[in-house]
Protein backbone atom coordinates (compact mmCIF):
# COMPACT_ATOMS: atom_id res chain seq x y z
CA UNK A 1 0.00 0.00 0.00
CA UNK A 2 1.28 3.36 -0.70
CA UNK A 3 0.65 6.96 -1.22
CA UNK A 4 2.88 8.03 -4.06
CA UNK A 5 1.44 9.45 -6.51
CA UNK A 6 -1.86 8.23 -5.41
CA UNK A 7 -3.12 6.08 -3.08
CA UNK A 8 -3.02 2.53 -4.43
CA UNK A 9 -2.74 -1.29 -3.40
CA UNK A 10 -0.06 -2.71 -5.47
CA UNK A 11 -0.29 -5.29 -7.37
CA UNK A 12 -4.21 -4.45 -7.43
CA UNK A 13 -5.29 -8.22 -7.92
CA UNK A 14 -3.82 -11.41 -6.22
CA UNK A 15 -4.24 -14.63 -7.01
CA UNK A 16 -3.27 -17.18 -4.36
CA UNK A 17 -3.98 -21.24 -4.14
CA UNK A 18 -6.60 -22.07 -0.98
CA UNK A 19 -4.90 -21.54 2.26
CA UNK A 20 -2.76 -18.85 0.70
CA UNK A 21 -2.29 -15.77 3.03
CA UNK A 22 -1.90 -12.25 1.52
CA UNK A 23 0.30 -9.81 3.18
CA UNK A 24 -0.73 -5.81 2.56
CA UNK A 25 2.35 -3.95 3.79
CA UNK A 26 2.83 -0.08 4.04
CA UNK A 27 5.00 1.65 2.15
CA UNK A 28 3.50 5.27 2.80
CA UNK A 29 0.66 7.20 4.30
CA UNK A 30 -2.33 5.83 6.31
CA UNK A 31 -4.09 2.86 4.80
CA UNK A 32 -6.59 -0.35 5.48
CA UNK A 33 -7.64 -3.44 3.93
CA UNK A 34 -11.26 -3.45 4.30
CA UNK A 35 -13.75 -6.56 2.51
CA UNK A 36 -16.87 -5.23 0.69
CA UNK A 37 -19.40 -6.60 3.23
CA UNK A 38 -22.20 -4.64 4.39
CA UNK A 39 -20.85 -6.37 7.98
CA UNK A 40 -17.55 -3.96 7.11
CA UNK A 41 -18.20 -1.74 4.45
CA UNK A 42 -20.20 -0.83 1.86
CA UNK A 43 -21.95 -3.67 -0.58
CA UNK A 44 -21.44 -7.15 -0.55
CA UNK A 45 -18.66 -7.99 -2.95
CA UNK A 46 -16.93 -11.27 -1.18
CA UNK A 47 -17.96 -14.70 -1.61
CA UNK A 48 -21.75 -15.96 0.11
CA UNK A 49 -20.75 -17.51 4.09
CA UNK A 50 -17.11 -15.94 4.15
CA UNK A 51 -16.05 -13.58 6.98
CA UNK A 52 -15.58 -10.47 5.86
CA UNK A 53 -12.30 -8.55 7.33
CA UNK A 54 -11.12 -4.72 7.99
CA UNK A 55 -7.54 -4.24 9.54
CA UNK A 56 -6.86 -1.04 11.88
CA UNK A 57 -5.49 1.94 9.92
CA UNK A 58 -2.10 1.30 9.36
CA UNK A 59 0.38 4.36 9.05
CA UNK A 60 3.80 3.55 10.11
CA UNK A 61 6.15 2.11 7.30
CA UNK A 62 6.62 -1.44 7.21
CA UNK A 63 3.60 -1.95 9.55
CA UNK A 64 1.16 -4.90 7.89
CA UNK A 65 -1.53 -6.76 8.06
CA UNK A 66 -2.06 -10.68 6.88
CA UNK A 67 -5.52 -12.71 6.14
CA UNK A 68 -5.20 -16.22 4.87
CA UNK A 69 -8.39 -17.58 2.46
CA UNK A 70 -9.54 -20.83 3.03
CA UNK A 71 -12.47 -20.48 0.43
CA UNK A 72 -12.06 -20.36 -2.85
CA UNK A 73 -13.85 -17.33 -4.45
CA UNK A 74 -13.11 -13.61 -5.52
CA UNK A 75 -12.57 -11.14 -2.79
CA UNK A 76 -13.31 -7.13 -3.37
CA UNK A 77 -11.68 -4.98 -0.37
CA UNK A 78 -11.31 -1.36 -0.02
CA UNK A 79 -9.07 1.16 1.47
CA UNK A 80 -11.12 2.79 4.11
CA UNK A 81 -8.89 6.04 4.98
CA UNK A 82 -9.77 9.97 4.10
CA UNK A 83 -6.57 11.72 4.64
CA UNK A 84 -6.52 14.43 1.98
CA UNK A 85 -9.39 12.73 0.17
CA UNK A 86 -11.42 9.75 0.71
CA UNK A 87 -9.39 6.95 -0.72
CA UNK A 88 -11.99 4.93 -2.07
CA UNK A 89 -13.15 7.90 -4.11
CA UNK A 90 -9.65 7.70 -5.90
CA UNK A 91 -10.55 3.87 -6.93
CA UNK A 92 -8.22 2.35 -4.04
CA UNK A 93 -9.98 -1.18 -4.20
CA UNK A 94 -8.15 -4.61 -4.85
CA UNK A 95 -9.58 -7.56 -5.19
CA UNK A 96 -8.04 -11.32 -3.90
CA UNK A 97 -8.93 -14.24 -6.39
CA UNK A 98 -8.66 -17.71 -4.19
CA UNK A 99 -8.15 -20.77 -6.04
CA UNK A 100 -9.90 -21.22 -9.54
CA UNK A 101 -13.64 -20.57 -8.73
CA UNK A 102 -16.03 -20.44 -11.58
CA UNK A 103 -16.93 -17.27 -13.67
CA UNK A 104 -20.44 -17.20 -12.00
CA UNK A 105 -21.61 -14.09 -10.65
CA UNK A 106 -24.26 -15.65 -9.24
CA UNK A 107 -22.00 -17.86 -7.12
CA UNK A 108 -19.19 -14.78 -6.64
CA UNK A 109 -20.61 -11.34 -6.45
CA UNK A 110 -17.48 -9.70 -6.79
CA UNK A 111 -17.96 -10.50 -11.02
CA UNK A 112 -21.53 -8.50 -10.76
CA UNK A 113 -20.85 -5.41 -12.14
CA UNK A 114 -19.94 -2.80 -9.21
CA UNK A 115 -23.06 -1.52 -7.49
CA UNK A 116 -24.49 2.46 -8.59
CA UNK A 117 -23.62 3.62 -5.06
CA UNK A 118 -19.78 2.98 -5.38
CA UNK A 119 -18.01 6.11 -6.18
CA UNK A 120 -17.21 6.36 -10.25
CA UNK A 121 -13.60 5.99 -9.93
CA UNK A 122 -14.22 2.91 -7.52
CA UNK A 123 -16.61 1.48 -10.16
CA UNK A 124 -14.32 1.62 -13.25
CA UNK A 125 -11.53 0.15 -11.20
CA UNK A 126 -13.55 -2.76 -10.43
CA UNK A 127 -14.69 -3.14 -14.16
CA UNK A 128 -11.20 -3.72 -14.58
CA UNK A 129 -10.79 -6.26 -12.25
CA UNK A 130 -13.50 -7.76 -13.57
CA UNK A 131 -11.89 -8.23 -17.08
CA UNK A 132 -8.27 -8.76 -15.40
CA UNK A 133 -10.26 -12.12 -13.51
CA UNK A 134 -12.02 -13.46 -16.47
CA UNK A 135 -8.95 -13.69 -18.23
CA UNK A 136 -6.93 -14.80 -15.13
CA UNK A 137 -9.40 -17.69 -14.52
CA UNK A 138 -9.46 -18.84 -18.16
CA UNK A 139 -6.32 -19.49 -18.21
CA UNK A 140 -4.96 -22.09 -15.36
CA UNK A 141 -2.14 -22.72 -16.46
CA UNK A 142 -0.99 -19.50 -14.28
CA UNK A 143 0.41 -19.88 -11.16
CA UNK A 144 -1.28 -18.64 -7.62
CA UNK A 145 1.36 -16.18 -5.93
CA UNK A 146 1.95 -17.01 -1.97
CA UNK A 147 0.79 -13.21 -1.01
CA UNK A 148 0.81 -9.73 -2.48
Amino acid sequence: MTSRPTPKFEPRLAHVAVGGTVVWTLHSGDHDSTAYHPDTYGPDRIPPGTEPWASDTMSSVGETFERTFDTPGVYDYVDTQAVCTAHEQIGNVGRVVVGWPELDPEAQPALRPPQSELPRIARTRIEELNDQTHSLLSNESTTPTEES
